[in-house]
């Protein structure tokens, strides 16, 4: 049911995401749904939050991190769930340098 009562959920159709606070963005934003959308019938709190996050993350709108705290998931969770939906993860040619260097600057074994 649409508006089954969530913690952190105001009901009506009101859902307010909490994110934490400790990753360094928005505490609180309030999103209005229509309450006809079939698609949200059924879906509670975690369901919700993990498809805004894949959302958001494939938008290019959270990092890794960011998307996979607000939706309540672990990293490696959160990654498993990407691959399974075949959303690639951001990687590009600065990543790639800054790894190449971290790797550089290990110790020898």
């Amino acid at each position: 049911m649409l508006c089954a009562p969530f913690n952190n959920f105001v009901c009506s159709a009101h859902f307010a995401v909490v994110a934490s606070p400790t990753v360094g963005y928005v505490n609180e934003v309030v999103v209005t749904l229509p309450d006809d959308l079939a698609v949200l019938r059924g879906m509670d709190e975690r369901e919700v939050r993990r498809e805004l996050a894949v959302a958001l993350y494939s938008g290019r709108k959270l990092t890794l991190v960011q998307a996979a705290d607000l939706a309540g998931s672990g990293l490696f969770d959160f990654q498993a769930l990407l691959r399974d939906r075949g959303i690639p993860q951001h990687y590009d040619q600065v990543d790639l340098d800054r790894d190449l260097l971290a790797l550089r600057e290990l110790p020898p074994k």
